[in-house]
């Protein structure tokens, strides 16, 4: 796990991560390591300071599809849309900032 996308900080690891089906979004269990900046760190997260994450992940394969049509599929998402088929989660990142959304 990286602090701030630097890959010279790495304050810790991640145990586990899961889609909660209910919610749609990722859930991780993480690892803090055990120095200062770490501790830091954790600190802000543990107060509501720092609440931003980023994960990095390849794609397989993207599948185009119109949203609408097979609602089954695309979970009811109108206009055009990008599935992601396959593919793996690389890394996962704490940032002072939220990902931009698409």
């Amino acid at each position: 796990m990286l602090f701030n996308h630097d890959r010279d900080r790495v304050i810790g690891r991640v145990l586990d991560v899961r889609l909660d089906e209910v919610t749609r979004k990722l859930r991780a269990v993480i690892q803090f390591d055990e120095d200062e900046e770490s501790e830091r760190i954790y600190q802000k997260v543990c107060s509501g300071t720092l609440r931003g994450v980023s994960v990095g992940y390849t794609v397989d394969v993207w599948e185009k599809r119109r949203g609408g049509s097979k609602r089954a599929v695309t979970g009811g998402l109108r206009g055009r849309v990008r599935l992601r088929r396959g593919g793996r989660h690389t890394s996962f990142r704490l940032c002072p900032y939220p990902p931009m959304r698409r």
